[in-house]
Formats: structure tokens, sequence, C-alpha cells
């Protein structure tokens, strides 16, 4: 598989970086959001989401039945094919990694991909990690050559599959698309304009015939639940429509600035190198054609523009939903963005021992944030489970024959090193959830993880929990009892009664 030195060693050194990268996460061992109700209830259900073949290849991996926590080895299979998809397509574009450049260099340019701090929520999941890494990774082997008509087919069916194993991922197939056209002007030597665009109109089609094949014969299908069907609906083509992409845009737009401010000494110095490698290029491209000719116009244009249409699809197709989730592990196309700033500039800095070190030094800054993320994920955890055993320790007391239903009010209170590390990456806030807080139904589950017998409900008011009787008082939270109910109340609100 790996037939020559430079291979292997790209490969190990991609590995080294990948599973260094989550080491952090897994040592914090959270169960983060749905993990929690997969691991207590063994369902899938990713199927509703329109996303029936993560379904089936958990089912597969577990031989069926309940699924069961085998974390981190869903994480490490689906880094392990990340790797292998990465080397499959690099050795079909070695233009990714200039010709004197090492495999070393070569495995950072990839790691971009990896690294974008968003996908620290998609690695996060015990078990939801490997669906969402399938997904992105497959989308690289879509750009692999299939010379034949017929296997032309097989891009369409790569795109099928990965949108039925997360959604959210497919800009990285257009991002991918665009770096093909790139490479078709400054590589191939000189063409006609007619072939230039010939592969970017390619892509074009078989993403939109997969699109329908998914939206028609396999959406409908699985698609369950108000909140899947609303968030899956495209905008309308009229001004509110409009309106709401606009609005959509602009909240993207500003997640990416949360990320890119607090790393923006590392991303300003990377995004200059990318314009040098542009500007060379187009240089080569004027020379190639003998001048400013109609030819070399047309492909200044599309290199001048490659940046910012890579940007722009790293989000759009979220920003054409209705009601788009904003999580930061739907902002996994980013990293084709990530992708074609690394690999233009290390074109450039891969030619300067100092450039080498430099990349280093960046990649580091990638590294910084991850196990801040890790730490501050472990200590939330800790913090989660002392207070979690605290209610049920007194619930239990209190209500010994587990008659009552436990509500939640207010929000639970935040560790000190997640308020620390939050203070710098604050896109971190939304990493690294609080699950006791009023109307989220995983604070009920993170209770039944450290023994809750009691039913769990939502929906409690402040005059519900005014009109209830104090039966204990902590500093973190009060439990007060009205009815059938014992509420747990983080808010403490001043009654008056």
């Amino acid at each position: 598989m790996f037939s020559n030195r430079y291979d292997r060693k790209f490969v190990v050194f991609l590995s080294c970086l990948c599973f260094a990268y989550i080491t952090p996460i897994i040592l914090a061992g959270r169960y983060y959001i749905d993990d929690m109700g997969r691991g207590q209830w063994g369902y899938y259900n990713w199927a509703a989401n329109g996303r029936p073949f993560a379904d089936l290849i958990m089912e597969f991996l577990v031989g069926g039945g309940r699924i069961v926590d085998a974390s981190p080895l869903f994480l490490f299979i689906g880094t392990v094919v990340f790797i292998f998809c990465c080397h499959e397509y690099h050795k079909a574009n070695p233009f990714i990694a200039p010709s004197r450049a090492s495999p070393f260099m070569s495995g950072l340019v990839f790691f971009y991909i990896y690294a974008n701090p968003f996908m620290l929520e998609n690695i996060s999941y015990k078990f939801d990690a490997l669906p969402m890494l399938l997904s992105l990774s497959l989308l690289l082997i879509a750009f692999l050559e299939y010379r034949n008509v017929y296997t032309k087919i097989i891009p369409v069916a790569i795109i099928v599959a990965s949108l039925s194993l997360y959604q959210a991922s497919i800009g990285f197939y257009i991002c991918l698309a665009v770096i093909e056209c790139i490479k078709c002007i400054s590589v191939d030597g000189r063409k006609t304009v007619l072939n230039v665009l010939k592969k970017p109109a390619v892509r074009f089609v078989q993403l939109v015939v997969a699109y329908v094949i998914y939206a028609k014969l396999i959406q409908p299908y699985y698609l369950i639940g108000d909140y899947n069907v609303s968030h899956s609906k495209v905008i309308e083509l009229n001004l509110d429509g409009f309106d709401i992409f606009a609005s959509n845009c602009l909240i993207f737009f500003g997640k990416i600035l949360s990320v890119f401010g607090v790393i923006k000494y590392q991303i300003s110095f990377v995004l200059c190198f990318m314009v040098i490698h542009l500007v060379v290029v187009a240089y080569g491209v004027i020379r190639n054609e003998g001048g400013c000719n109609y030819t070399a116009i047309v492909y200044i244009l599309i290199i001048a523009l490659s940046p910012v249409i890579i940007f722009t699809f790293s989000f759009v197709h979220l920003a054409l939903l209705e009601r788009p989730v904003f999580a930061s592990r739907t902002m996994m196309s980013l990293s084709g963005f990530l992708f074609f700033i690394a690999y233009a500039s290390h074109h450039v800095l891969c030619k300067w021992r100092v450039g080498c070190l430099f990349c280093l030094v960046i990649v580091s800054t990638f590294f910084i944030v991850s196990f801040s993320y890790g730490n501050a994920l472990k200590a939330q955890k800790e913090f989660d489970y002392n207070i979690a055993n605290s209610i049920v320790s007194k619930v239990h007391e209190l209500d010994h024959r587990g008659l009552k239903k436990v509500k939640i009010f207010g929000s639970q209170p935040s560790s000190t090193i997640r308020d620390s590390v939050i203070s710098k990456y604050g896109f971190m806030s939304d990493l690294i959830p609080l699950y006791m807080v009023n109307g989220w139904g995983w604070g009920g589950s993170i209770l039944s993880l450290v023994g809750l017998k009691n039913g769990f409900e939502l929906g409690v008011s402040l005059d519900d929990v005014c009109n209830a009787r104090i039966s204990y008082m902590r500093r973190e939270f009060f439990i007060r009892e009205v009815g059938d109910y014992s509420i747990v109340d983080c808010a403490m609100p001043a009654c008056k009664n």
C-alpha cells in the first residue's frame, strides 16, 4: 500500500500529528452530549437525522443490536480512515506539495484539515466521531483519477455516501473542486479556458446529481421529527429568504472570526505566504501565455478569487438553510479553507529551512488549542459529576421511594478551568457545554448517568420555583419541592413569598 519511503514517512508523520492532537480529548473522557444517551440506552438514531449510512456503519461494527461504548476505538478508526484517504488523495494529486517538499511538510499540509478548531466538537463524540470523520474523509477519495467514462459516477456515489453520513461536510467537496481547478491552471501547463473550466463543471454536475439522489431518494424516507425537518429546510427564493441567508452568513462569519481572532498572528502569517504563492502562479500564467491575453486574464481572475470562493463555500451551504444549526460541529467544511491556505503558503515556506521551522511553530498553535480544550473538558467533567452526585444523593434522601419527578431551573455553575479557557478562546463556550440547564434534556441524562432513579421532565417556570418549598440549600443549588416534583434550582432567585 505504501510503496516507497516517502509514502511511509508521510503516513507516519501525519499519524503522529493526528493522534497527538486527539490525545487530550481521549484523556478527558467526557460523555459529549448525545454520547450520554447512546452510552446508557444503546440506540443509534442517526437515520432520523437523514444519516442512514451512519446507522449502517455503526451497526456493522458492533454486530447489530444495542450500540456499546467502545471509545476511543471509533475515533481511532475514523482517524485511520482519514489518514488513508489523505495518502490516496496526495498520491493522485502530488501538486499539493512541491517536489522539493519533505514528507513531513506534506503531512503538515494535510494536518490542517484535521486541526480545524471547529472539528474539536466532532472528534469529542465517543460514537458520532466515526461517521463525521468518514463523511469528510470520503470526499478526498472523490478526487482520485477516474479516467473511464463509467467511473465518473464513483464521485457521485461517494458524495451520496458522505451526505448520508453527515450532511454538513459537503462544503469541503466544493473547496477541493476549486483547489483542483487551481491545479489545472498552475501545474498542467498551457490549456484552453474550456479545458480548465471543464473539471469544475463536471464536479458541479456530480454534486447536483448526488444531491438530487440524496434529497429525493434517501432523505424523505429517513428524516423524522420536527427538529430534524425544520433544520434541513432550504430558504425560499424571495426577499425574506435573502434576509435569512444574509443573517445566517453574518452569524457563521462571526463564528469563524472568533476562531481566527485568537490565532490572528499565525493565520496572518500563513495568509501572507498564500498571497505570495498565488502571485507567483499568476506570474507563471502570464509567462506561459505570452502576455495578458484573454486566457491569462481569465486564469488570473480565477486565481485571485479562489481564496474568497473557498472561504465562502466553507459555510454558505449552511447559510442556505432556514434554521441552520449554529454549532461548531457543522463547521467541518472550514477544513477546506485551512487546507487551501496551508498548501498555498507551504509551497513558498518549504523552500527555506527557516520556513519549515515557522510551519512547525504555526502548527503548534493548533496543539495549544487542543490541549487547552481537552484539559477544560476534563475539568468540567469532574465538576459536573461532583454537582450531579450531590444532587442525586440529596434527591434520593428526600424522596427515597423515587415517586417525584425531577426538573432543573437555571443553569449549573461552570468550572474555573472552563471559565479561564473561554476567557482566551471565546468560541469554546459552545464547545464545552453545560448540561444541567433549564430546558435541555441532557441534564436528566447526566443525572441518570450518576444514578438518578426518579423520572425527569423539562419545563419549569419562575412561578413554579417560587411556589415550591425549599428542602435543601447548598451554594451551587437549592432543592425545592412542590406537588409531584423536585426542582433542582441552580438560579436561586429572590422570590417574594
